[in-house]
């Protein structure tokens, strides 16, 4: 599960204007918004889901030894929210490992939360080993959750001879859609 409101993503995280600029014409600057009530609220989420789907563990996903500030932040939402939450284990991740694992080891996860940068790169990697039409990725709007489309260079691949691979497919980003979207077998989405 991503928090897809804030971030780098300069079109969303700020009020007015937008969140990249260059100073001068030879330094470009991005700034990151990150904050505690919308970490709060998608690791909330995502404990929710874990209890709810019967899921043993929520890992989240960071870059905290660089980005201190703001993935501290993110962390420190995520611990407090886990504390109510004991009959589920909760870890954090460096996304560098993560992203290793969900392609070697991918039955170590069982909910993934993360920032947005993080959740859009890991879900389009999730996607490469799933169904290319539709992947576990969901919006999450006040109510209700809706899948939303796959999206990355993997389209690009549709109707010229690739395939998913043979072995059985396993994501490792389960999302809060409703059960009945989600495909019973091998964990990726159908239509």
């Amino acid at each position: 599960m991503r928090e897809n409101t804030e971030d780098f993503y300069a079109d969303r995280n700020m009020f007015r204007g937008s969140g990249e600029f260059m100073p001068t014409p030879d330094v470009a600057m991005s700034l990151r918004v990150i904050t505690r009530a919308k970490s709060q609220k998608i690791s909330e989420v995502a404990f929710r889901y874990a209890m709810g789907g019967r899921r043993k563990k929520v890992t989240a996903v960071h870059k905290g030894n660089v980005l201190r500030m703001t993935d501290g932040l993110f962390l420190q939402a995520f611990r407090q929210v886990a504390s109510r939450y004991p009959e589920v284990k909760a870890e954090d991740r460096i996304v560098d490992s993560t992203a290793y694992d969900m392609v070697l080891h991918p039955e170590k996860f069982d909910v993934i939360v993360t920032t947005n940068m993080f959740g859009d790169i890991l879900s389009d990697e999730a996607a490469a080993f799933g169904d290319t039409s539709w992947h576990p990725r969901s919006t999450l709007a006040t109510a209700l959750p809706w899948p939303r489309p796959s999206t990355g260079p993997h389209l690009t691949l549709q109707g010229k001879g690739y395939r998913t691979p043979p072995y059985p497919r396993y994501s490792p980003c389960p999302c809060s859609c409703p059960g009945s979207l989600r495909g019973r077998a091998s964990g990726t989405w159908r239509r």
